[in-house]
């Protein structure tokens, strides 16, 4: 008994003045943020995680208005961790996104913490640093007065056509299928030059897909013309099928596309598409829900290991590279494109993230 009531006395010291630290810097509660990492067979490296907040999970009366004091801190509690807030919803949910150093292999434990109630606390989002230089263009579809990419490349897209509807994130595009896009501009390096790159959105179909409908479009360069000619697609297309390919260099006079066998994509569903395209190796992997999708195993032709250097002539999201035709319809949210090769564990744990079964939500104070 002797040797266990010092013991006590100690956690409770070491608590106290931990509690008093953060009275002291007037956070006066935090919530620790458990994340499911198992069957995730690697160490996940700046991954930007999404924290959903609604009133079962923070009580928002506890929080400035905006989430101006948010704070969020690695299981150190002296790493200050980038945060976006992509959307504030006090009546209902919301959505941020955290960039995480490391998210520990098969771990069932590591851990974040939630920093908030502090009326002195100002503003303290950096938005771009949530993105690493892996992301080429991260854009959300918050609003349809521009379609703004929160990676430090900004390259944000016009919308036209578009309106705003819920989606499984927060809030996105509805596209008509006839006019509706989002022009992405002329002269874009958002893919130039990479030897791999990953695709990927959120999509929501009405009904049946029967007919090419592009999802994402870069073009050839075509001597800085406006093109239909992808050097870059990812597209809808066949019967309840989506496919990844392009151009590699835009000399090659088709496309190179691997695509998904029977019908996985469904109607009335949100499905998270992710495409990996390596050139050096030939290569494109499909992927639906963060899970492979089974594909026609096509041998791709590509000549070279790479794309072109130049930039894009014309680019766009949901219609051809030049807004002429293909016209998505359907609903579309959280769209990336990064200049590397996601593995697939990287890709699973996305799904994870995202469809809001990462966290378990643990207040401390």
């Amino acid at each position: 008994m002797r040797h266990i009531i010092p013991l006590i006395c100690c956690l409770l010291v070491n608590c106290d003045n931990q509690l008093k630290q953060f009275l002291d810097e007037k956070w006066l509660h935090r919530t620790k943020l458990v994340i499911a990492n198992g069957g995730i067979s690697e160490n996940l490296q700046n991954f930007p995680l999404m924290v959903r907040l609604d009133g079962t999970r923070i009580n928002y009366a506890d929080v400035k208005s905006g989430g101006a004091d948010l704070r969020f801190y690695d299981a150190d509690n002296t790493t200050l961790l980038s945060h976006e807030i992509e959307r504030w919803d006090t009546s209902g949910s919301s959505v941020i996104w955290v960039k995480v150093p490391q998210i520990d292999a098969n771990s069932a434990s590591d851990y974040i913490w939630m920093y908030y109630n502090n009326t002195e606390a100002t503003d303290a989002q950096s938005i771009s640093s949530v993105w690493d230089s892996s992301f080429r263009a991260v854009w959300h579809f918050a609003a349809t007065t521009a379609a703004t990419d929160s990676t430090q490349n900004l390259f944000t897209g016009t919308p036209s056509g578009v309106t705003l509807v819920d989606t499984t994130l927060g809030k996105g595009y509805s596209f008509s299928g006839s006019s509706s896009w989002v022009n992405l501009g002329n002269n874009k390096t958002i893919l130039s030059g990479n030897v791999r790159s990953t695709l990927s959105v959120w999509v929501y179909f009405s009904t049946p897909v029967v007919s090419t409908q592009q999802i994402l479009a870069l073009s050839v360069n075509n001597s800085g013309l406006p093109s239909s000619t992808s050097r870059v697609a990812f597209t809808a297309t066949g019967t309840n099928q989506f496919e990844a390919g392009g151009r590699a260099p835009d000399s090659v006079g088709t496309n190179q596309v691997q695509a998904t066998t029977g019908s996985p994509l469904t109607v009335a569903t949100w499905q998270l598409l992710t495409a990996t395209i390596d050139y050096a190796a030939k290569d494109v992997s499909l992927y639906i829900n963060g899970m492979p999708a089974t594909d026609n195993n096509s041998i791709l032709a590509w000549p070279a290991g790479q794309l072109d250097s130049t930039a894009s002539a014309s680019a766009a999201i949901g219609s051809e590279d030049d807004g002429s035709s293909s016209f998505f319809a359907g609903r579309m949210d959280e769209m990336r494109v990064s200049n590397t090769g996601r593995s697939a564990a990287w890709i699973a744990a996305d799904y994870r993230s995202m469809a809001d079964t990462y966290l378990t939500f643990m207040r401390d104070y």
